[in-house]
């Protein structure tokens, strides 16, 4: 996430001239943001956390002038999100079946997939509607650990309409450490371990860029390891179709 942020900054940096170009760049990560329920008021901590990166780095070059740029060009950039990320929010939410923030899902069934993939089967607690969403799209899933809440997107592994009887599904890969002494993955170990049907977790609204576009045209789909989950959906959805 660190790496993430900076280089979105040397992107905005780079383009401030032309953010035209920084669209679609705009639009994926609006869409994250929606979906782990980002709100206009957490952009100040944001803002003050990332102004005292720059001028961390910096250091000596941080002048009050330059400081005050960047100050300017962040909120700029913020107000960009916010006016999209309103946008996304609240066509979702103004959509039959969508909601704002978190809704209770229950686990309907845990499928072992194989030593290190398991997929959840999940229907609303509240038997209401589902938002329909394109083939590709995820959905966050929000767990606390010690009274403090984690945030994790999961692709919905199977795509809605054709057969979704008002189900979701979710495929889950245990993330394991990247180096010797690193820790696992905390959210995927606990859906691995500890999560059991009929618990009931809660999740975000389906968002995602990277979907299934409509288009006469032939479709060739490529993906590797865990990275089949929205391919998968994309297949189904064109079979179905």
């Amino acid at each position: 996430q660190p790496w993430t942020l900076a280089c979105s900054v040397h992107a905005y940096a780079a383009n401030i001239d032309n953010l035209a170009a920084l669209s679609e760049a705009v639009e994926r990560i609006a869409q994250k943001h929606v979906s782990l329920y980002v709100l206009p008021r957490h952009y100040p901590i944001v803002a003050e956390n990332l102004l005292w990166s720059i001028k961390h780095t910096l250091g000596d070059a941080a002048t009050p002038e330059i400081c005050k740029a960047w100050g300017e060009a962040v909120a700029f950039l913020a107000d960009i999100f916010i006016k999209r990320e309103t946008e996304i929010r609240e066509h979702k939410r103004d959509t039959v079946g969508g909601w704002l923030g978190w809704r209770e899902f229950v686990v309907d069934r845990k499928v072992v997939e194989s030593s290190e993939i398991v997929s959840l089967y999940l229907k609303p607690k509240d038997e209401g509607a589902l938002l329909d969403y394109p083939a590709g799209s995820y959905s966050a899933i929000r767990v606390e650990f010690d009274g403090i809440a984690t945030q994790r997107n999961y692709t919905l592994s199977k795509p809605a309409g054709h057969g979704h009887d008002g189900v979701w599904r979710i495929t889950v890969k245990r993330e394991s450490p990247l180096f010797e002494g690193a820790p696992s993955g905390r959210v995927s170990g606990y859906i691995h371990d500890k999560v059991k049907e009929g618990d009931v977790l809660n999740m975000g609204v389906p968002c995602g860029d990277f979907v299934l576009k409509e288009s006469n045209k032939p479709h060739v789909l490529i993906s590797g390891g865990v990275g089949i989950t929205p391919v998968l959906a994309m297949l189904e959805d064109l079979i179905n179709k």
